[in-house]
């Protein structure tokens, strides 16, 4: 049986300084304690943590072998940033990092969007080059919209530019 400790920092209703400093106090202990994992849960409610990913990498440092994982949510954050804050955190932690979403109810979004984003991150982890194309999802921006559902490569036609590249 695997054991972990989460934290939704803005249900706490404490100083927020003096909540934090508890959370990371409680992960740091969890981990000397045989603790599977910590969890860290978005959110932008007064005391919440905003950037799970930043406090997780900090923790990376205070921590030897309790899993990282963040729980995020699909409305404020684009899904590149997501997949790459979760990977750069897989860099400090030493392969750590994990992710989970929100759940679309809990966040008022549709079931697919949860779905696109998590198909799209577990896409972007995987290719140097891709593009995706969903309802609520689209990457790079400029992506055509009669490409199919889904992440695909260029073309051999090279049709294909990086978001970055594509210019103003």
């Amino acid at each position: 049986m695997r054991i972990g400790v989460s934290w939704d920092l803005a249900e706490l209703h404490d100083d927020t300084p003096a909540a934090w400093k508890r959370a990371v106090s409680e992960a740091v202990s969890a981990d000397g304690l045989g603790y599977d994992s910590v969890w860290i849960t978005e959110s932008r409610e007064p005391g919440g943590c905003p950037a799970p990913a930043v406090m997780l990498t900090w923790l990376a440092r205070q921590t030897r072998n309790v899993l990282l994982r963040e729980v995020r949510g699909v409305c404020v954050a684009n899904p590149v940033r997501i997949a790459e804050e979760v990977a750069v955190l897989d860099v400090f932690c030493r392969g750590r990092a994990g992710l989970a979403f929100a759940s679309a109810g809990g966040q008022g979004v549709p079931v697919q969007r949860v779905h696109e984003t998590h198909d799209f991150v577990t896409c972007a982890w995987a290719a140097d080059e891709m593009r995706y194309s969903g309802e609520h999802v689209r990457f790079p921006l400029h992506t055509p919209d009669d490409t199919e559902v889904g992440a695909s490569t260029p073309g051999p036609g090279r049709d294909y530019l990086p978001q970055w590249e594509w210019g103003p």
